[in-house]
């Protein structure tokens, strides 16, 4: 019986799917039994400094709560299209842009054609700092149509807003995102949930199209299932 090949795609997608399904419990902490105990009991933990961060209301905890769930998942789906580009280019090397260049120096680094390659990939990937490049690099590049990219649109404005604005929205998004510029983002426990679900239906989308992708007429060094 031949032995059945690895597929990095299911891979990606199982571990996509086990890291977004470990973010239910953890916003399971957004309920009030655990805002009360937390206030009587932890509060003085803290010293004065730290003690004025935290939130004086259970509507502004379950925020808090909501936005570190939305946080962590966000950046779980960023490394697994990460990593999904990653293993197409290893495959379809005939894919790789040819407008990168690398200089004879990190050329003559490498001892062999594969560890060369490899950097190849890795300088592609490393001028794309946002899951929105990424996503956006797949449509262009590799011509895939990825319905779930413009859904993810209120991710993008999200995350950036929580990150660099302590959540103000600070420029007026493109159209189709619910908010705009001046909104303060505040996420509930059903807006991450809607996110995982969209990210979910991204994950099994591009694994499917990276499968089609590995399988098509191309120089290969490995087989993709």
């Amino acid at each position: 019986m031949a032995k059945r090949l690895p597929d990095p795609f299911g891979r990606l997608t199982k571990r996509l799917v086990g890291q977004l399904d470990t973010l239910v419990p953890f916003l399971a902490l957004s309920h009030r039994e655990i805002f009360d105990v937390l206030k009587e009991k932890y509060e003085g933990w803290y010293t004065d400094n730290r003690r004025s961060t935290l939130p004086n209301t259970f509507k502004e905890y379950g925020h808090q709560v909501a936005h570190a769930a939305f946080l962590l998942g966000y950046s779980y789906a960023e490394a697994f299209v990460t990593d999904l580009i990653l293993e197409v280019y290893n495959v379809r090397r005939d894919l790789i842009p040819k407008e990168k260049q690398l200089s004879f120096g990190e050329v003559l680094q490498h001892n062999d054609l594969e560890e060369l390659i490899k950097q190849m990939v890795e300088a592609t990937i490393g001028d794309m700092n946002s899951l929105e490049a990424k996503l956006l690099h797949l449509e262009r590049k590799l011509g895939w149509q990825i319905a779930e990219a413009s859904q993810l649109l209120d991710a993008y404005v999200a995350r950036n807003a929580l990150v660099h604005n302590a959540g103000h929205v600070n420029r007026e998004p493109p159209n189709g995102s619910r908010w705009h510029a001046g909104d303060r983002i505040q996420l509930s426990a059903t807006d991450v949930h809607q996110f995982g679900i969209v990210g979910r239906a991204l994950a099994r989308e591009l694994c499917k199209r990276g499968k089609a992708t590995c399988q098509g007429k191309a120089r290969r060094t490995k087989r993709c299932t």
